[in-house]
């Protein structure tokens, strides 16, 4: 920690605090400056200052995304993720200033946009976009209207300094018409959803990455989308040696989403059918069993494997179900259920069942039974589901976690 020699020195019964400051650079390149008490190196994360050096970074407001140089945020954040949370202020080269709330990293509620032209500007934001009434502000005119995801909606009123209307438009999706469509006087108050990132064809709105805060369960789209970069990744290490990951998109499409209706057969496409003439070192499958609970199997040799981090009273019946997938009159598929920890939770199984996939890559040159699953401390589960949240804000040194 690097002491600021303007230390406040709080004097409260004789008992003194020195706060210095902690200078903290993440790895996707942003540099922190938190107030840190100088006794225990305890951060405060109030008035803190983030020098913003990642390209896309997730709190820059959506209509302020031509914005990637000289930004710096000042204010609270969250302890855990290190995103803005609470009141904050963006500073952008010195040109405009953007004061308002932040809720997990996103512009929240009323904020404020000033120019150094002077023209003063009130939106209403959600999910880091405008969605709701504002007004902007010059030398002569006001203007107000709504806005809804981004887009302008409804009336658009132009107004001189005594208040006397100087024009009246009328928006529909940021399209002027010549008509009222909507009255949005209560849009505030209605939901918005926003794309957030972007991978080949997966995409994750702002519903879908809460579920990577602590106590949510992982959405199915959130666990595929990770596999696919960390995919992406071993295909360029492992070129002789492929694991072919069959997620849960496409296992949804083969076994149906009730896997446990044993009245349902295979679905088992052209594309599947091809892909399984080829040559793996193994078979992964990451499975959403009934919609209700993430599992992994995988298949090797002629034995197929089931991890499940809460074991059922069915898991032998899913296991046959699966194997038909795999059988020939030739071979006769071997099923194994497999020791592996047990969540103590009802939402972390998306988590255990990535780990177990990721336990696959990083023991590829054993079999699938030798590898050694075991968990040792449930914080790597909360250290993986904090991991993920910083590989898809791109916020990681790493596609892999590495445990300490």
């Amino acid at each position: 920690m690097q002491q600021n020699q303007n230390d406040q020195i709080n004097d409260l019964n004789s008992y003194k605090v020195q706060i210095g400051k902690s200078l903290i650079l993440r790895p996707g390149g942003n540099i922190f400056i938190i107030p840190t008490i100088f006794d225990n190196n305890l951060c405060q994360f109030y008035e803190c200052k983030i020098y913003i050096n990642q390209y896309n970074y997730i709190s820059i407001p959506s209509n302020f995304e031509s914005y990637q140089q000289n930004i710096e945020y000042t204010g609270f954040i969250d302890k855990v993720t290190f995103l803005p949370h609470g009141q904050g202020e963006l500073n952008m080269n010195n040109f405009i200033r953007f004061s308002g709330q932040f809720l997990e990293g996103l512009a929240d509620n009323i904020c404020v946009v000033e120019e150094v032209s002077g023209i003063k500007k009130q939106y209403t934001y959600r999910c880091g976009q405008k969605h709701g009434p504002f007004f902007e502000k010059n030398e002569n005119y006001e203007t107000l209207g709504y806005y809804e995801n981004n887009l302008l909606q409804g009336e658009l009123i132009c107004k001189d300094n005594q208040g006397v209307i100087q024009s009246q438009k009328f928006y529909h999706n940021n399209i002027q018409v010549n008509y009222n469509t909507q009255e949005y006087s209560n849009q505030i108050q209605q939901n918005t959803s926003r794309y957030l990132f972007f991978h080949k064809d997966y995409s994750i709105n702002n519903y879908l990455f809460l579920g990577l805060n602590d106590g949510n369960w992982l959405n199915q789209l959130l666990i595929d989308y990770y596999l696919e970069l960390v995919q992406d990744y071993y295909r360029c290490i492992y070129t002789d040696q492929e694991i072919l990951l069959i997620n849960t998109i496409m296992s949804q499409d083969i076994f149906s989403s009730q896997i446990s209706n044993f009245s349902i057969g295979l679905n088992k496409t052209e594309k599947i059918e091809e892909l399984l003439k080829q040559k793996y070192n193994r078979i992964t499958i990451i499975l959403n069993a009934d919609r209700s609970h993430f599992i992994t199997l995988v298949f090797q040799n002629n034995a197929l494997y089931l991890l499940n981090s809460m074991n059922f009273i069915n898991d032998q019946d899913i296991l046959n179900k699966v194997a038909q997938m795999f059988n020939k009159p030739e071979q006769q598929i071997k099923t194994i259920i497999l020791n592996v920890p047990q969540q103590q939770n009802c939402y972390d199984c998306g988590l255990y069942s990535i780990f177990n996939v990721l336990l696959q890559y990083q023991n590829i040159d054993k079999s699938v039974g030798e590898i050694d699953y075991n968990i040792t401390t449930p914080q790597k589960i909360t250290f993986l589901r904090q991991h993920i949240r910083n590989v898809l804000i791109n916020d990681y040194s790493h596609i892999i976690p590495i445990y300490k």
